[in-house]
């Protein structure tokens, strides 16, 4: 035991603030530094098989035909497994949070079927011996595709002319909620200074460490699964998998070891990976999930892309009687259950709110690639007009106001709009 590990016992970071200014232990980091930590990947087991996806290049197309049989008769390939084959054994699903009342969602599988709304969106899974095999059986599959009208643009998404991405619902909206708790009109009128913008925040996603990867293994004879993720919320991955596969809750394992960084991509759930846990319950044996970083790229979930319109009123002391804002997120892929909802922090960061949000499948705009995580909006409108403001001329108002402390009144309006969109911008932008 060294010193340093012996100071920290007498240490007691329960009391507020004990850690500031300390050196704070961390219980894993011996163990990681020496090579001893254990990641999905670094775990084998007997028989174990591994999946490869091929990926739709399209943001929006008709699938018009698969031709496997080239694929299936190269070494190492196990079986090579459609969308309607995983949807034999898997129940399916919608995007939607339950406390969001009026958000919709079309029922999705794991795997495409017919059409394909986002562009990275899997539609044939190749199982083989090794992951190299299956990538080599993916290039080898040929499928035939009718490309569809894309809607590529979050602002023109709910226009009626735009392409509807899913036929059972006639617009792209899938979720708005508005908040207003009055005032907001007349206190734009009697402002002193009004200071309007309009702030563009650039989709991103979170790069981890280990990609995302999931190790399924499916006991026939006990009719249970234990599955090894490196995610963020093994509870509700058990209630998943379980509620997909028609298995009781206790049949269902999960197994979270070490995981290599997440930032909120690994919190969410995927068809891939239900589509992994699927597949092992069709062969009876271990079915690991791997992704590499193009495919990581391809296939995580992003965040961001806000379009902010923001107005901001203030009165002769520089007080805040009304903000009003904007907000449009650019998303889209109705990829799974995976859900987000970017205006979390909406009612903190800014007094009054108007919030126009966009996602795949459940919130937000449903556009054409990956869709968006948990990245929450944290700057908020107040915050980037701050930026904006300091970014003009030095006599700029915004910049006056804004080298100033502020203080808020209770005038809010909140609104909430997600569209559906498909959006190839970007290499896949959704």
């Amino acid at each position: 035991m060294s010193d340093f590990d012996e100071t920290t016992k007498t240490l007691n970071f329960d009391a507020p603030n004990s850690y500031i200014g300390r050196s704070v232990t961390r219980p894993n980091a011996r163990r990681l530094t020496q090579g001893r930590g254990q990641y999905v990947d670094d775990i084998v087991l007997p028989r174990m098989v591994h999946v490869a996806y091929v990926r739709s290049p399209h943001a929006h197309a008709r699938i018009l035909g698969i031709d496997v049989k080239k694929a299936a008769a190269m070494p190492g390939v196990v079986r090579v497994v459609t969308g309607a084959e995983i949807a034999l054994v898997v129940k399916p699903y919608v995007g939607v949070l339950t406390h969001l009342a009026g958000m919709r969602s079309p029922p999705q599988y794991p795997l495409a079927m017919e059409v394909a709304r986002w562009q990275g969106e899997p539609v044939v899974a190749v199982v083989a011996q090794s992951r190299a095999e299956a990538e080599d059986a993916v290039e080898a599959i040929e499928i035939g595709y009718e490309e569809l009208p894309a809607a590529l643009d979050a602002e023109r998404a709910l226009d009626p002319s735009e392409p509807k991405i899913h036929k059972e619902f006639d617009s792209n909206l899938c979720f708005q909620r508005v908040v207003d708790t009055g005032g907001v009109d007349a206190a734009m009128k009697s402002a002193h200074l009004v200071v309007e913008e309009t702030i563009h925040f650039g989709r991103h996603t979170g790069v981890t460490i280990e990609p995302r990867a999931i190790l399924a293994d499916y006991n026939r004879a006990e009719e249970s699964i234990t599955v090894y993720h490196c995610g963020q919320s093994p509870h509700m991955m058990q209630g998943i998998i379980a509620s997909r596969l028609s298995l009781d809750e206790h049949r269902v394992r999960i197994v979270a070891r070490d995981v290599g960084g997440s930032f909120g991509i690994k919190i969410h759930t995927y068809g891939d990976e239900i589509a992994a846990c699927a597949l092992s319950l069709m062969l009876g044996r271990p079915v690991k999930f791997a992704a590499d970083r193009l495919e990581s790229f391809l296939s995580d979930i992003h965040a961001r892309d806000h379009r902010v319109r923001a107005k901001l009123a203030v009165d002769a002391v520089r007080h805040i009687p009304e903000l009003r804002d904007a907000v449009r997120e650019i998303s889209g892929s109705p990829g799974g259950v995976r859900n987000s909802f970017q205006c979390v922090f909406a009612g903190r960061v800014a007094p009054a709110f108007i919030f126009h949000g966009a996602h795949h499948d459940g919130i937000e705009e449903r556009v054409g690639a990956q869709s968006r995580a948990a990245r929450r909006f944290k700057i908020g409108a107040a915050g980037g007009l701050a930026c904006v403001g300091h970014q003009h001329d030095g006599a700029s108002p915004a910049q006056r106001i804004f080298f100033q402390p502020l203080r808020t009144q209770k005038n809010r309006v909140i609104q909430c709009r997600a569209v559906s969109r498909n959006n190839a911008m970007h290499g896949r932008l959704q």
